[in-house]
């Protein structure tokens, strides 16, 4: 319901599948940064702790893209493994991309919310337009009026 009270402000002008979309991606920040913390408040190190939380963001966002953005294409069962296993293939780039960027940034600034926000930004545009074409089979972007 929420998402269609954004795409009517918006006009219409964004579909509701990005919509949805956003508000998934959101919570994976909020699973990402709340498992970062957890595990640097843990004591390890930056890398290892960048990864998990990219790992657990990622398995959370397929879980919920899966339940409410692509629900009409939704995976059940082995079909649902299967599409985890594949959305880890097509995101690694954007994962490694994410670690990647991330440690560079920790490395220079040593401030882990920033660090670990540049990581989500590079992961998450990869991971929009691949897991959109790739695995659940949808060309992403906006309809031409």
């Amino acid at each position: 319901y929420g998402m269609l009270l954004v795409a009517k402000l918006l006009g219409g002008r964004v579909p509701i599948r990005f919509v949805s979309f956003v508000f998934v991606g959101a919570s994976g920040v909020a699973v990402h940064f709340a498992v970062l913390r957890a595990l640097l408040g843990c004591g390890a190190a930056f890398p290892v702790s960048q990864s998990a939380a990219t790992l657990v963001a990622m398995t959370t966002n397929f879980a919920l893209n899966n339940t409410l953005t692509y629900r009409e294409r939704r995976l059940r069962g082995a079909a649902f493994a299967r599409g985890l296993l594949f959305f880890y293939l097509v995101c690694s780039l954007g994962a490694l991309a994410n670690v990647g960027t991330a440690s560079l940034v920790f490395a220079r600034n040593g401030v882990w919310w920033v660090a670990g926000a540049v990581g989500l930004l590079i992961g998450s545009i990869w991971n929009y337009w691949m897991s959109s074409l790739l695995s659940w089979r949808v060309r992403p972007g906006w309809r031409r009026s």
